[in-house]
């Protein structure tokens, strides 16, 4: 049967008003989500402007009404620790819930190819496999690739940890996370966003770099190569590579804030120890990216990083980089996880 092209008009109309309509969150806040425990809750996402957002969790509602994008936004009063799954409530002029929502510990893990490290690759992987039964230890893991802009949401899911799936998670986030679990005894949930042979600057905002800065006064579009003459260049890169300023952050940073994290960890350093005119200036790269997260998040949470290994070739850079990491300590609430005798052949 034939419908008259008015009619489909209408129906497609009708159609894009209703999903417009639907209230909406981020990837983050979906099924078997961790919430930080002891701190205010952001909760956010989006609607059609003007109405009204109620969000009900552990026997809290709070309400907001969008802004004339869409976006919302309200905050949960501290939760208290909680290994009972919960539901979480978003009702607009549609209904959301949240299943299997737990309250403890929150983690971001972030960097190069020492924190994507699977735990199948890790030692003694049979014994840990055979050891991860553990459902209140769960992992959402950042598929998003690198974007020219600051996205507002990225792709990924909470995974529960089990001799099953912890094959796939990160292997540095999850044994830190798990020394976390087994110590304190609270649900842990870890946030992993990494990417293999990626320098420092494609972690950090674009905008408050001075390369790209340069870049804009020119009216450039801020790239790997932008370089103010203080600022050593980078490999080459497109602006949406792995490698271009900025880049990272907008695509696997950026959406998850301001989810309420207790702190963050950091395992990179190899890429930028390529380029010697890069490692002088790695302590403040590394100051930078932590000075901005924290005034981003609207957080002084604490941050740790790994420093190299003992791992190099002759030519003494990750030396070098080894002092740069040890000087980003005077950045306060931050420490450093000494791996010189991961390797004593060299």
């Amino acid at each position: 049967m034939k419908y008259p092209a008015s009619l489909l008009l209408v129906s497609l109309s009708a159609f894009a008003a209703s999903v417009k309509a639907d209230v909406r969150l981020p990837t983050l806040f979906s099924e078997h989500a961790v919430l930080l425990s002891g701190a205010a809750v952001p909760v956010w996402g989006w609607a059609d402007a003007g109405e009204k957002v109620d969000v009900s969790f552990a026997g809290q509602t709070k309400s907001a009404m969008p802004d004339a994008s869409g976006k919302w936004r309200v905050k949960l009063d501290a939760l208290k620790a909680d290994a009972k799954p919960q539901e979480l409530t978003v009702k607009g002029k549609n209904t959301l819930t949240v299943k299997d929502v737990l309250v403890g510990e929150v983690w971001l893990g972030s960097g190069q190819s020492n924190m994507a490290m699977k735990v199948s690759g890790s030692n003694d992987f049979g014994k840990e496999q055979a050891a991860a039964n553990l459902p209140q230890v769960r992992m959402f893991t950042v598929a998003s690739e690198a974007s020219a802009k600051a996205e507002q949401d990225c792709i990924g899911t909470w995974v529960l940890c089990s001799p099953e799936t912890v094959g796939e998670f990160s292997a540095t986030l999850y044994f830190f996370g798990l020394e976390i679990h087994k110590t304190i005894g609270v649900p842990t949930g870890l946030i992993h966003s990494s990417v293999g042979g990626t320098p420092i600057e494609a972690w950090t905002a674009a905008e408050v770099q001075p390369r790209s800065a340069a870049a804009k006064k020119k009216g450039a579009t801020p790239n790997a190569e932008a370089a103010a003459p203080s600022a050593p260049p980078v490999p080459r890169a497109e602006p949406v590579g792995k490698e271009a300023i900025g880049g990272l952050f907008n695509g696997k940073i950026a959406p998850l804030i301001p989810y309420a994290i207790r702190g963050a960890i950091w395992s990179q350093g190899e890429n930028n120890a390529k380029r010697e005119a890069a490692i002088p200036r790695y302590h403040q790269q590394l100051t930078l990216l932590i000075t901005d997260w924290r005034e981003r998040w609207g957080s002084e949470f604490p941050f740790a990083w790994v420093q190299l290994p003992n791992l190099e070739s002759p030519h003494n850079r990750w030396t070098l980089m080894r002092e740069q990491t040890l000087k980003a300590l005077n950045v306060p609430k931050t420490g450093m996880a000494i791996s010189i005798d991961i390797n004593t052949d060299i």
